[in-house]
């Protein structure tokens, strides 16, 4: 993580793209329930990338 700018030169770009693939993975197998918040929150969504 990023505290301050010195941090920047320590960052590892293998690694944090390494780390947004594993967790882009896990949070598209979380299963939603069928509810109408959830289908009404996809439909925002899917409008808002169109």
């Amino acid at each position: 993580m990023v505290f301050k700018p010195s941090d920047i030169q320590k960052i590892n770009i293998d690694t944090l793209d390494c780390e947004y693939k594993n967790k882009h993975k896990a949070l598209k197998r979380i299963c939603l329930p069928k509810t109408k918040f959830w289908k009404e929150y996809r439909k925002r969504q899917l409008i808002k990338q169109k």
